[in-house]
């Protein structure tokens, strides 16, 4: 695990625990329970597709083009035939993560 790759997931982590602490702390406050209510209030589609993606392609891009810039990582494997199943889990892992934190995001500051 090289150093700069340990700095980086420092990082996301440690904004991703501030931004939830925040929203259950501060701002709306009450917890999860509050963040979940609200979400059940927003609307379940956009108004249009400007609305929903107009100011969010750079984290889209960042989030799912990235993949490309993986493809060094092939020459520093031990073992390169692992590599699809590598990122398949790493792609997924970072789904995962990114779904349960946009939920309570979307939750603690709604259309903010």
């Amino acid at each position: 695990f090289a150093f700069t790759s340990a700095l980086g997931v420092f990082a996301v982590v440690g904004g991703i625990l501030v931004t939830l602490a925040y929203g259950i702390l501060v701002d709306p406050g009450g917890g999860l329970s509050v963040a979940i209510e609200s979400i059940e209030t927003l609307p379940m589609w956009p108004t249009s597709l400007s609305s929903a993606f107009g100011g969010s392609f750079g984290t889209i891009c960042y989030l799912f083009a990235i993949n490309f810039l993986t493809f060094p990582v092939i020459n520093s494997m031990k073992t390169p035939s692992e590599y699809n199943g590598a990122v398949s889990k790493a792609v997924a892992g970072v789904w995962v993560v990114n779904v349960i934190f946009s939920i309570l995001a979307l939750g603690f500051y709604r259309e903010q």
